[in-house]
């Protein structure tokens, strides 16, 4: 198994973590947001938070997008396009020694477009 193989894996472990750590922003973003409204009409906070939490809960829902793709990206570059169709197989393909395990086409743990349907 030559170098590449490695480097795919590599691409892949590191964009899960750039899910991971776009979700947790936007999580904050989102959670700080649904707090901060209620706030509003009792005037403790004013519009302009509202405002400024409401942006950075859409950024976030952004970056979060972003990093989905990345991850994506880098599982479909996993292997090379080859006859037996799914990435798994491709994977699969490239030797004994490695496993589903190493190379995995996941389903997304997240619903951005879900998280995003509740805010806009």
């Amino acid at each position: 198994m030559g170098g590449g193989g490695r480097q795919a894996r590599a691409d892949v472990a590191n964009a899960e973590q750039g899910v991971s750590r776009a979700y947790a922003e936007w999580t904050y973003s989102n959670n700080n947001l649904h707090r901060i409204e209620p706030l509003l009409i009792k005037q403790f906070v004013t519009v302009d938070q509202v405002d400024r939490a409401r942006t950075s809960e859409i950024a976030q829902a952004q970056s979060l997008k972003q990093a989905e793709s990345q991850l994506r990206l880098a599982q479909a570059g996993c292997s090379p396009p080859g006859p037996r169709g799914t990435l798994q197989a491709r994977c699969n393909k490239q030797g004994p020694a490695r496993t589903g395990a190493e190379c995995r086409d996941t389903p997304n743990r997240w619903s951005t477009s879900a998280a995003l349907e509740l805010r806009l």
